[in-house]
């Protein structure tokens, strides 16, 4: 009997003000020796507030590197570190993550945006994971134990995280695309639960986005409920596979290319071409993408025309995933075309 393996947050608070709690959790779990780890920015506004409720550890990284998550590992061996706590972005979320699960100790989640589903999952960045695999090395992560949101700080970050945390979410839709198709033509294992999840997160922007565009501190709260559902679809899946098909593989050719956008940004623009080939609504992504501010041509994310073109004709190389590109990809010519069709070139 195969065995399915599924792990979820034991805790979730999400509320204003309350970094406070994160030395309850500490002192609840009976950790002793925590590590947060942040990037310069998040130092200042989350984890030195942190870092003034417990004894602990700190780490301020610039860059998320594999040889950066290298020494962070050896610093959790050399301090005897017994949990780490990622306060930041995505990029901070994945060194936390990956350190940690290393080590084997536990990781508590402190997002200070809204950006993506980072927060709450087990996976990692598709160029950290990419560079892990070939030195050899463990991409596997932990889900957090804990994830605490300070929405005090969360709604005071720039509007295009929120805006880009939207549009990863709207890209659920054809991440889960995909993965039926997978399933039907493959025979890879399917979560009914899982994809149902997924695709609520992503209803939810849908749904409310009037709420995202007039009231971004409400639609921000909506936004981290949705990434941390999405998460746990992850979770139950046990793979990335209900939030991360086509639209990411985009989006990682476009980060090899390059592009400096937001990877949720650059997810939703990959939707809208998604959508298409799945002879999918894509007119109505696109239309909700445009409705909350957030890019939907290669002009809006900064990359032009021949870039859209050559990440389509390469993201189906990308990763041993079955999506709606096949197994042989697109032609530049039909690349070009699929572009030109929905307006993204």
């Amino acid at each position: 009997m195969n065995i399915h393996f599924m792990e979820f947050p034991r805790e979730v608070l999400l509320g204003k003000n309350i970094l406070s709690r994160v030395g309850e959790i500490i002192n609840r779990f009976g950790f002793h020796a925590p590590l947060i780890i942040s990037g310069p920015l998040t130092y200042k506004i989350a984890a030195s507030r942190i870092e003034k409720e417990i004894q602990a550890d700190v780490l301020t990284i610039e860059q998320v590197t594999l040889s950066e998550v290298e020494r962070i590992q050896q610093e959790i061996r050399e301090t005897h570190n017994d949990v780490v706590i990622g306060a930041g972005g995505g990029k901070i979320m994945d060194a936390s993550k990956l350190a940690a699960s290393w080590a084997d100790i536990p990781w508590i989640s402190v997002p200070t945006s809204s950006s993506n589903d980072s927060l709450s999952s087990q996976a990692l960045s598709f160029l950290l994971s990419k560079e892990a695999e070939e030195e050899g090395k463990s991409s596997h992560a932990h889900a957090p134990l804990c994830i605490v949101i300070d929405m005090a700080i969360v709604e005071k970050a720039p509007r295009r995280m929120l805006i880009a945390g939207c549009s990863d979410l709207i890209s659920n839709y054809t991440a889960v695309r995909d993965w039926e198709l997978a399933h039907r033509l493959k025979g890879e294992y399917y979560s009914d639960y899982a994809a149902a999840l997924s695709m609520m997160s992503a209803k939810l922007v849908i749904e409310n986005a009037r709420t995202v565009k007039e009231d971004p501190d409400e639609g921000a709260r909506l936004v981290l409920k949705g990434l941390v559902s999405s998460g746990v679809a992850m979770s139950i899946a046990g793979s990335s596979r209900p939030a991360s098909g086509s639209e990411h593989l985009f989006s990682h050719a476009l980060d090899l290319l390059g592009s400096k956008a937001l990877h949720g940004e650059q997810c939703g623009a990959g939707a809208i071409m998604m959508m298409y080939l799945h002879n999918a609504d894509w007119k109505s992504v696109r239309d909700v993408l445009k409705y909350i501010g957030a890019p939907t041509t290669g002009a809006e994310l900064g990359v032009d025309a021949d870039t859209v073109v050559k990440a389509l004709t390469m993201c189906h190389k990308l990763r041993d995933r079955y999506t709606i590109l096949g197994e042989k990809g697109i032609t530049r010519k039909a690349a070009k075309a699929l572009a030109e069709t929905t307006g993204v070139i």
